[in-house]
């Protein structure tokens, strides 16, 4: 399942299903994160974490720096995208 953080949520959550999809990403798309104030993307994966407790596995692929949430962090090239390695690395996480 899927929850983005990326500027797209910026446009909801419907243009971002669409996005994805038309980018080959098949994933389940289940939400985006808060985007209501000034603060880091960390800290808004933190607060959707903070309100969805359910969740308890997650990997975030970013090319953006996480402090708090690194153990959960892979991080990827914004020119290239995420590679077969990063990938395997964010299985990792998951199990």
């Amino acid at each position: 399942k899927i929850v983005v953080s990326s500027s797209w949520r910026m446009h909801g959550l419907e243009y971002v299903k669409k996005m994805l999809k038309d980018n080959g990403v098949n994933g389940e798309v289940i939400g985006i994160t808060p985007n209501d104030k000034p603060q880091s993307r960390e800290h808004h994966i933190q607060e959707y974490l903070d309100k969805n407790k359910d969740i308890d596995k997650f990997v975030i692929l970013d090319d953006d720096h996480m402090d708090v949430l690194k153990s959960h962090w892979v991080k990827t090239n914004k020119y290239i995208g995420l590679t077969s390695a990063e990938a395997d690395k964010a299985i990792e996480i998951l199990k």
